[in-house]
């Protein structure tokens, strides 16, 4: 049986190492034949951008014929094959690598990065054959020589695809890898606008009027990056992003490709159903079901059902942006619930001014990131034009993960566990004044993380509390329980003799001069009048801890009844 290449992104490496490899040869020449020479596919991380576009640098390149690569794939006794393979000169550049501290650290990083490139294409060719051309000749050779102004640099991909078309007689496929990862490092190192000018002066030249010079081009990322002029008067380029029909299926795996892997790697057929459950979620195109490989591939492995995806990065860039927005916050709850949320796509998003902090345009970055899908789509007009709205949601038990983690997150930085751990022993255990205390405490300490402005508020920074006992304790947030709906429950999952916990919550309003007490009993009553304790005894727990909590500011209270 055929090794799983759990991280594996090289094409040649997995094919000569006969690890397993899901078919994707056929989306070579969907590629090829799409309109618009400079095609950009934004895809979330960990879904394969990697290994396609290193077996399209395999498929195409005149300096690298490895037709064995190919020889039990989908493409290899096409008529595409033999018109194709091997024919073109391929500058491929990967930036997945790059997320450095300071833009000169950045430069230096890429500077390299493309030397390298430079030194590998001319290596196998004579330049001195190639007439004319003296302005690009000395641009590479500088480049090699470690004599080059940044100007060199922004132009060396330019001056290779002339070079490489001239010498070849044909002109290049030009591939960049994962283009936006040293740009969104840039934004949260306070670099930016430096970052952009050099990449739009880079990718300008090269693609920018270029056609006799560059056949086809495929850029990688997770986002379109607009507005800044990254992809200034380039009429040629095609965003292909997760909406779009052409090659939806080019990286991910289908749900038939998921289940011949587990059949293959003899998944139980009760885990493998457990599996397609918990990893499903992502919708390419019209209404392709996707899955993400490294989540598949390692519960393959594993055969454990763990946060795979959710775990492959820091998620650092996604809680910078939640903890600015206070629209995210406000859906949060609903999200954590699977309730849909309507937001009006923006599949051109900028980073400047703040604009990525607007509700729409954060809805539209976590959905293009993989964190949601839209569950319906549909058009709607906007100042006299059409615009495109989704329902989203999170997109699989992983995705609901993370947004619990931003919620632990906000009590994290304010509180350390170790008082966590004595505020929630006391709930457990009933100390209810001693839980009243230490959360008062929590208040007085986290303001300046969380905005508690309202009853929502508060709510919202409780389930942060709690989410701590999620591996003990079920919790249940504004279910229908009595005759309405209860605010928060905590029920033991494996122990009925445990306190089944019921609260409810009240934030103090000042402008009907109400006071604690009236607050506190007004929760009581709502407990009782609404009989929320049906649903913890219907679930068989007798021993019931309900009391009403109310907050004022950094204060709060609690009665039992």
């Amino acid at each position: 049986m055929k090794k799983i290449p759990i991280g594996r992104s090289d094409f040649k490496v997995l094919i000569e190492n006969d690890e397993y490899y899901i078919d994707k040869t056929k989306y070579i020449e969907e590629f090829f034949k799409t309109d618009g020479s400079i095609v950009l596919m934004p895809r979330p991380r960990r879904f394969g951008k990697t290994l396609f576009l290193t077996t399209l640098k395999y498929f195409f390149s005149n300096q690298e014929k490895k037709e064995h690569l190919f020889k039990n794939t989908y493409i290899y006794n096409s008529d595409f094959f033999k018109n194709h393979f091997g024919k073109y000169p391929v500058i491929y550049l990967t930036f997945k690598d790059i997320r450095e501290l300071n833009y000169d650290l950045m430069i230096e990083k890429i500077k390299g990065t493309i030397k390298v490139e430079i030194r590998r294409l001319l290596d196998s060719i004579n330049v001195e054959e190639i007439e004319n051309e003296i302005e690009y000749k000395v641009y590479l050779e500088n480049i090699l020589k470690g004599q080059a102004s940044l100007a060199y640099y922004e132009n060396s991909l330019k001056a290779l695809s002339v070079l490489l078309t001239k010498y070849y007689n044909t002109p290049c496929i030009v591939l960049i890898d994962e283009y936006d990862t040293p740009i969104q490092t840039a934004y949260l190192e306070n670099y930016y606008d430096k970052a952009i000018n050099f990449f739009r002066n880079l990718f300008t030249a090269v693609f920018k009027d270029n056609d006799l010079y560059v056949k086809k081009a495929l850029i990688t990322g997770i986002l379109k990056i607009s507005k800044e002029s990254m992809f200034s008067g380039l009429n040629n380029l095609r965003n292909l992003t997760i909406l779009e029909d052409e090659l939806s299926t080019a990286c991910g795996f289908t749900k038939d490709e998921t289940i011949r892997l587990m059949q293959e790697y003899k998944i139980e057929k009760e885990l493998h159903e457990k599996a397609i459950k918990m990893y499903n979620g992502y919708i390419f195109g019209k209404d392709t079901l996707i899955f993400n490989p490294w989540s598949i591939l390692n519960f393959v492995v594993e055969k454990k059902f763990k946060a795979y995806w959710a775990n492959t990065s820091s998620n650092d860039f996604i809680r910078f942006l939640i903890g600015k927005s206070k629209d995210f916050r406000t859906n949060l709850e609903k999200l954590l619930k699977n309730e849909s949320i309507e937001i009006q796509i923006n599949e051109n998003l900028s980073f400047r001014d703040g604009e990525l902090y607007q509700k729409d345009n954060l809805f539209s970055f976590l959905f293009f990131s993989g964190y949601l899908k839209c569950k319906e789509k549909y058009i709607k007009t906007v100042d006299d034009e059409d615009a495109l709205f989704c329902k989203l949601e999170p997109t699989n038990s992983e995705c609901r993960m993370i947004f619990r983690d931003v919620i632990k997150s906000y009590v994290r930085d304010s509180f350390n566990n170790q008082d966590i751990n004595e505020l929630l022993q006391a709930l457990v255990n009933g100390e209810i004044k001693l839980f009243e205390k230490l959360f008062s405490y929590l208040l007085r300490d986290s303001v300046s993380y969380f905005d508690t402005k309202n009853e929502n508020s508060y709510h919202m920074f409780l389930l942060g509390v709690l989410t701590n006992l999620s591996y003990e304790y079920e919790i249940i947030s504004n279910s229908e329980a009595g005759y309405g709906r209860v605010d928060i429950i905590l029920l033991h999952k494996t122990d009925k003799e445990k306190p089944a916990i019921v609260m409810e919550l009240k934030a103090i309003d000042e402008f009907e001069e109400e006071d604690k007490d009236d607050a506190l009993n007004k929760a009581i009553e709502q407990i009782k009048k609404q009989s929320y304790i049906s649903l913890v005894k219907k679930r068989g727990y007798n021993n019931i801890l309900a009391f009403g909590l109310v907050f004022d500011g950094k204060r709060c209270w609690v009665k039992r009844i």
